[in-house]
C-alpha cells in the first residue's frame, strides 16, 4: 500500500516516519507546500516521493490512504476532498472544530465505504489499555475521582486552535473511555496569556454523573512538561506518568476504608490503609505506530478502530462545550444527543 502525508510542520514528520516504517519510506508521498519543508523532509526519508501540489496527492491512483497533517481550519475541506477521491483518511486531532462538521465528514466517509480516523493517538499508549482494565476489573474499586495535567512551555504555542483543542481533547477523548460512560457536564476557566482570543491555559471540571468526578490542566504557558494522570477508586489509585521512561503505570494500594470505631491515627469510622505501590508492566509500543499499524488494518482487513464515528463526534461536541464554558463561565450540559461513546465493555451508553 502507498500512503501519503500532507503537511510535513509540526507533527507531520512523525506521522511520515511511522508509516515509513510500516509501508516502506518508498512507499510514501510527502506534500508540502513550503519548500524549506520538503528540504527538511527529504534529509529525514530520502526515499520517500515530494510533491507541493494537493491536487496531485488526489490525482494518484496507487494512493489509498492519506494522513491530514495541516492546520485544523483546513481540514474539513481537504478531507471532504480526499473522500471524493476515493481516500481512506487519517486525520491528526482535532479532526474539525465543529460537531456540524464532524457529522457530516463522519457520514460521508460511511456513504462511500472509506475509512475516516482520527488521530488520537493516546487511545493506543499500551499503559491507558492496562488503567483500563484495572479499572474495568474492580482493581480500583468503586471509582471516585481522576484527576491530570498536560502542561509544558512550548515548543509550539499554536495559532489555529487554543489549547483545548490541542492538550485538553486527550482527557475529553481519553477520560470516558476510561471511566465508561460519557461525561455529562463541565465547567472550565482559562486564560489567554500569549495570544488575544486563543486560550494558553485551561482548567475543566468534569461531572460524570454517579459521584465519578475529575479535573484536567491543560497549558502551552508552564515552567514544565507533565503528562500526568491520577485515579483514584476505593480499593486503590493509579498514576500514569507518561513521560518516565521506565514504569509509566503505578498501582497503589492505599486509601481510606470505612471500619467501626476510631483507627490509629485518629480518623472515626475510617480505617487508613497502605499496602504500598508497584509498577505495573506495560508494552513499550510507540503508539503512533500502534495508531498507524490500525489505520492500516482498518483499510487492508476491515478491521474496527477503536474510536470510530462516536468518539470523533463526541469529542467534538464536549471540546465545544468547553469551549462555550469559556465564554459564559458556567457549568454546561453536553448534549446527550452527541456523546454516545464506548462503555468499559464496548457497548454503546445512552
Amino acid at each position: 500500500m502507498r500512503a501519503a502525508v500532507v503537511g510535513y510542520g509540526y507533527w507531520g514528520p512523525n506521522v511520515a516516519r511511522s508509516l515509513a516504517e510500516l509501508v516502506g519510506p518508498n512507499n510514501v508521498l510527502i506534500c508540502e507546500r513550503r519548500p524549506e519543508r520538503l528540504v527538511q523532509a527529504a534529509q529525514d526519508l530520502p526515499e520517500a516521493e515530494q510533491t507541493t501540489d494537493w491536487a496531485t496527492v488526489l490525482g494518484c491512483a496507487d494512493i489509498e490512504a492519506i494522513a491530514l497533517c495541516t492546520p485544523a481550519a483546513t481540514h474539513f475541506g481537504l478531507a471532504m476532498e480526499a473522500l471524493a477521491a476515493g481516500k481512506h483518511l487519517l486525520v491528526e486531532k482535532p479532526i474539525v472544530t465543529s460537531t456540524e462538521q464532524a457529522v457530516l465528514l463522519a457520514d460521508e466517509a460511511e456513504r462511500r465505504g472509506q475509512t475516516l480516523m482520527v488521530g488520537h493517538v493516546f487511545r493506543y499508549l499500551p499503559a491507558f489499555h492496562v488503567l483500563r482494565s484495572l479499572i474495568a476489573d474492580g482493581t480500583l474499586g468503586e471509582l471516585r475521582y481522576l484527576h491530570s495535567d498536560r502542561t509544558s512551555l512550548g515548543p509550539r504555542a499554536r495559532e489555529d486552535v487554543t489549547v483545548v483543542w490541542d492538550y485538553l481533547i486527550h482527557d475529553v477523548y481519553l477520560l470516558p473511555w476510561l471511566v465508561g460512560r460519557p461525561v455529562s457536564s463541565v465547567r472550565a476557566i482559562g486564560g489567554c496569556y500569549l495570544r488575544p482570543d486563543i486560550e494558553d491555559v485551561v482548567f475543566a471540571h468534569w461531572d460524570f454523573g454517579g459521584g465519578v468526578i475529575a479535573s484536567s490542566r491543560a497549558s502551552w504557558y508552564d515552567p514544565e512538561k507533565v503528562r500526568r494522570l491520577v485515579v483514584v477508586g476505593s480499593s486503590g489509585m493509579a498514576v500514569l506518568d507518561d513521560l518516565k521512561l521506565d514504569g509509566r503505570l503505578t498501582l497503589f494500594r492505599r486509601g481510606y476504608a470505612p471500619a467501626e470505631g476510631t483507627d490509629d491515627f485518629g480518623n472515626q469510622g475510617l480505617r487508613l490503609f497502605d499496602e504500598g505501590g508497584e509498577t505495573v508492566s506495560t508494552s513499550d509500543e510507540q503508539p503512533l505506530v500502534a495508531e498507524c499499524r490500525a489505520f492500516l488494518a482498518a483499510i487492508q482487513d476491515g478491521e474496527a478502530l477503536p474510536q470510530g464515528r462516536d468518539e470523533i463526534v463526541a469529542t467534538t461536541a464536549v471540546c465545544e462545550t468547553v469551549e462555550r464554558s469559556l465564554k459564559t463561565g458556567d457549568q454546561e450540559t453536553v448534549s446527550s444527543s452527541a456523546v454516545g461513546v464506548s462503555g468499559i465493555n464496548g457497548r454503546r451508553e445512552p
